[in-house]
């Protein structure tokens, strides 16, 4: 029998991958592809934006509850910036657009904390429930 969890984590796992996708994609359009006020391509400033994502990439692919809860925190510090670019004179839509992917990335990354340690208590009520009979 599924648990009545187990839909939402997926959902909420898929929402965080699209969302880190998009922040990955946009990093590299705003510093390399296209970069912003006239300057020059950079591969240097793409990596100090996407290095740190990209060490939870295997943890995120595996749908492992710790890495999720990592990643939640160190998008607070990408959140911090992206908000402090918005109210810069040089302001651009790449910020809006960067905010709504941390925003939904978090929310994706606390969705499936809080559903995969409910499907966990589920599947461990269940086991008791099984055991007992």
């Amino acid at each position: 029998m599924d648990s009545p969890y187990q839909r939402r984590m997926k959902w909420a796992a898929w929402i965080s991958l699209a969302c880190y996708v998009g922040l990955l994609l946009s990093f590299l359009f705003k510093t390399v592809v296209a970069p912003m006020g006239g300057r020059e391509p950079n591969l240097t400033m793409w990596a100090i934006h996407t290095l740190p994502l990209l060490l939870f990439l295997p943890g995120i692919l595996r749908r492992n509850q710790r890495t999720y809860a990592w990643l939640a925190f160190l998008l607070l510090l990408y959140f911090v910036l992206t908000v402090e670019g918005l109210f810069s004179p040089a302001a651009s839509n790449y910020h809006w657009l960067a905010l709504l992917l941390l925003i939904g990335l978090f929310c994706g990354c606390v969705g499936f904390i809080r559903w995969s340690g409910m499907h966990s208590q589920w599947l461990a009520t269940e086991t008791r429930r099984e055991g007992k009979t």
